[in-house]
């Protein structure tokens, strides 16, 4: 019997579809609004990357379960950080951030693609160890910014060279900045 009613709905849609004119004007809507807006929204096939479709957010977006930039639903906006200051005093990180950190020392290659792309770079008066030994140093030691707890600048004074400017001129303090996930990476400064 159970088998009977699903098969009755699908077969009279079945049939219904084959008819013109203004039979289907009488068939429900299949969709909601906020699956229509999130077709929409969500650009054309492809990768998941920015407009580009099938990213992991777009099953939930077509079902209408929350907007982008909300958090459950009934729920106000996400927070942009877990809870907790970044750069808090308290707190450490995970570790060095190694793409951002080797853009600042000579004879890497993230070195070299800043200097192609023609960016301005600071470089450290050491390899990746010294780099490395010096950021660490200088997160613990620093001075948090107050309007940005997520950097801190910690000054060796005119006797210690951490590293040179664009211009080649000599640096003494380090510049350490923490991502959201909790990596930090320095330069001189």
């Amino acid at each position: 019997m159970t088998d009977l009613k699903r098969r009755i709905p699908a077969a009279f849609l079945a049939a219904a579809l084959l008819l013109p004119g203004a039979v289907h004007n009488t068939l429900p809507i299949t969709t909601t609004l906020a699956q229509q807006a999130a077709r929409r929204r969500r650009g054309g096939g492809g990768g998941g990357g920015k407009k580009g479709g099938r990213s992991p957010i777009a099953r939930p977006l077509r079902m209408g379960m929350f907007k982008p930039g909300k958090g459950a639903p009934g729920g106000g906006a996400r927070p942009r950080t877990p809870p907790g200051a970044r750069g808090a005093p308290h707190e450490h990180p995970r570790g060095i951030n190694d793409q951002q950190q080797k853009g600042h020392i000579k004879g890497t290659p993230q070195y070299d693609n800043r200097r192609k792309q023609g960016k301005p770079t600071s470089t450290w008066n050491g390899d990746e160890s010294f780099a490395n030994a010096h950021t660490f140093e200088a997160w613990y030691k620093g001075t948090p910014d107050s309007r940005r707890p997520e950097v801190r600048v910690y000054d060796y004074g005119p006797g210690h060279v951490t590293g040179y400017s664009p211009q080649g001129q000599p640096q003494h303090k380090v510049k350490v900045h923490m991502n959201n996930e909790g990596m930090i990476h320095g330069h001189p400064k």
